[in-house]
């Protein structure tokens, strides 16, 4: 009889979990159904645009929601970052500071392209471990608004670029 309960525990709970993870796709699907998903040639296009069109001088305002919601304010001169701002406080760290500047977004999102890439080159069975989608800004090419799902830890993190001034051009 104690056997039966416990079992009958376990598949509550494993069925319960099944639920929530389903929710997060479908609810994250739902969310960005109109975004394709992202591919290396999107990426490397995007990429590519920035490059061509980045201002040397500009301002940055990044709204991120997930795990660890906050608001980024980075700006750069000469393209270089020369501060970072997180919630209202400078960033301690300078090694840290270019994590929001837009090359930084582009190292994120590529990051999270290689690690789908090693696990397509692995041939693994069952969904992808991340689902990206992404929309890129049409004037100068920066992840504008990104959406990263993480299937395996039903883990979302989005963000959105709320400002993007140009200083001095």
């Amino acid at each position: 009889m104690r056997v039966r309960r416990t079992s009958l525990l376990l598949a509550g709970f494993l069925g319960a979990g099944l639920a929530l993870l389903l929710f997060f796709v479908l609810w994250g699907l739902r969310s960005r159904q109109d975004w394709p998903e992202l591919t290396v040639d999107d990426f490397d296009k995007a990429w590519e645009h920035w490059q061509k069109t980045s201002p040397e001088n500009y301002d940055i305002c990044i709204q991120v929601a997930g795990r660890q919601p906050a608001i980024y304010e980075v700006s750069v001169r000469d393209r270089e970052v020369i501060s970072a701002v997180c919630n209202g406080d400078r960033l301690k760290s300078k090694r840290t500071w270019g994590t929001w500047s837009v090359p930084g977004m582009f190292q994120t999102i590529e990051h999270d392209l290689e690690r789908l890439a090693e696990f397509r080159k692995n041939q693994r069975a069952g969904p992808p471990p991340l689902l990206l989608h992404v929309q890129f800004d049409p004037a100068h090419g920066f992840p504008g608004e990104y959406h990263r799902l993480e299937l395996g830890k039903q883990m979302q993190v989005d963000w959105k670029v709320t400002e993007f001034r140009l200083v001095g051009e």
